[in-house]
């Protein structure tokens, strides 16, 4: 298994990163320019329901992976209460690692079955209560094509966590570049010819059979013998308890964290209406390319922190944090300045129909997205322990942003839906789960900034 983290796995993984956002940054200037506000709206409305359907894959993906960088860093068990005990040699037991794919195949076959009757039932059904001016029919067909695309992803989802727990997150990453090309040429050159919205799905299908046939590829690599090996193993033991035990709570958590953030595109569509949600959708995504950008070297290292963790060594877990959380502050910040100063003079330049939020609102909203990435990353520390003791805080926080923000956009309009997040997350998450990982690494808050400089 791969545990350092070298310069070409961090230039794949920003170039990843970078265009993993294709359909939204780098396709943006072009659904800008081809599409009418309205249609823009209904994007965002897609983008939102899949990231709410996406929540069935309920924290598998990290709790798989996590269970397989212990296998990799040499666990003889896996347990949904402790870390597992390991062989100092460091040997993979292909007999735990076959019976982990087992597990993961079953669960996502259940959670791709569940997906496709949603998308196709209840999403389609959210769609006809939307003001729609246009077609409702071509509507829903491009709403399908996109949903099926999506069902697809988390049929094969456990070649992600198989690839990220192993440490081979830079193939991962290859795959990204590569199928994320493929969508950002078909649907420029659909939307070119006229297809209108029915573009951005057509190529977010033919960009998903892309990225699964080089995924599997990736898989099956010949010097992964481990792997190779460990599917041509029958199951001895079930471990769908132990994983479903574990999962279910980061499954909680991602429930909560769609509420604090996603939903409440759902909550301005619904009742501030599809041309405020354009606005604040394309500040929503603006931003999350910020915090995805940073955060990323910080990701690259959680495999290498898992395996560290149950051999106990916390000196290099103390030292990649820091630079890690460090990293991902400065890049973020540098991000908000640019943004805040330079976004409306280039948005000026790309469509009279993309507006960022009003400069009182976008500082708000900055920081309670800085603050939301800082908690987050101190967050995805702690499970390495294998332990999700944030779960609770975290959806209930989740469930009251979205019934004060509901309420508040009756009164406040966007006001009252970004305060909400704002100030709630500030009661408790926002500090909590920082001052916690940061006592139990035994750093201070400047650790972290100074770690760069060493």
């Amino acid at each position: 298994m791969k545990h350092q983290v070298k310069k070409n796995d961090v230039i794949w993984g920003y170039l990843s990163q970078i265009l993993n956002m294709a359909s939204s940054l780098l396709l943006l200037p072009f659904i800008l320019y081809f599409l009418d506000q309205e249609n823009v709206g209904v994007w965002y409305v897609f983008i939102t329901i899949i990231g709410l359907i996406q929540l069935l894959e309920f924290g598998f993906l990290p709790t798989i992976s996590r269970y397989i960088s212990y296998v990799y860093a040499g666990a003889d068990h896996i347990s949904d209460k402790h870390l597992p005990s390991y062989n100092k040699a460091g040997v993979v037991n292909i007999r735990l690692l076959s019976d982990i794919i087992s597990a993961s195949r079953k669960i996502y076959l259940l959670v791709s079955i569940i997906s496709l009757a949603i998308i196709s039932i209840a999403g389609t059904f959210y769609l006809s209560t939307l003001n729609y001016s246009g077609n409702y029919n071509y509507l829903y067909v491009s709403w399908l094509i996109y949903g099926f695309s999506t069902v697809i992803i988390f049929y094969f989802g456990y070649y992600n966590a198989l690839l990220k727990g192993r440490g081979d997150q830079t193939q991962l990453n290859k795959v990204v570049v590569f199928s994320k090309l493929t969508n950002v040429i078909c649907t420029i050159l659909l939307l070119y010819l006229g297809f209108g919205i029915l573009s951005i799905s057509i190529g977010m299908l033919c960009s998903v059979i892309v990225d699964r046939i080089l995924v599997r590829k990736s898989v099956f690599h010949k010097q992964a013998t481990e792997t190779i090996k460990a599917f041509t193993l029958k199951k001895e033991t079930d471990y769908t308890s132990v994983i479903w035990n574990n999962a279910k709570l980061m499954g909680m958590v991602q429930l909560g964290n769609f509420l604090t953030v996603k939903c409440s595109v759902l909550i301005v569509s619904s009742i501030i209406g599809l041309d405020a949600a354009a606005m604040y959708g394309f500040t929503l995504q603006i931003t999350s390319i910020a915090v995805i950008v940073s955060s990323m070297y910080f990701g690259l290292q959680l495999p290498y922190i898992n395996a560290e963790q149950i051999k106990g060594n916390y000196e290099a877990i103390r030292k990649v944090f820091s630079r890690s959380l460090g990293l991902a502050w400065c890049l973020f910040f540098c991000y908000a300045i640019s943004l805040m100063i330079m976004g409306p003079f280039v948005l000026s330049f790309i469509s009279d129909t993309a507006h960022l939020l009003p400069r009182n609102m976008l500082i708000i909203f900055l920081v309670a997205a800085f603050l939301e990435m800082n908690h987050s990353l101190c967050t995805a520390y702690l499970t390495t322990k294998n332990e999700i003791i944030f779960m609770w805080p975290l959806f209930i926080t989740g469930v009251s942003i979205t019934l004060c923000a509901t309420v508040s956009a009756h009164f406040y309009g966007l006001w009252g839906v970004i305060l909400s997040q704002f100030i709630l997350q500030l009661l408790y998450n926002n500090w909590k789960w920082p001052f916690l990982a940061f006592s139990e690494i035994k750093i201070s808050l400047l650790t972290p900034l100074t770690s760069l400089m060493r």
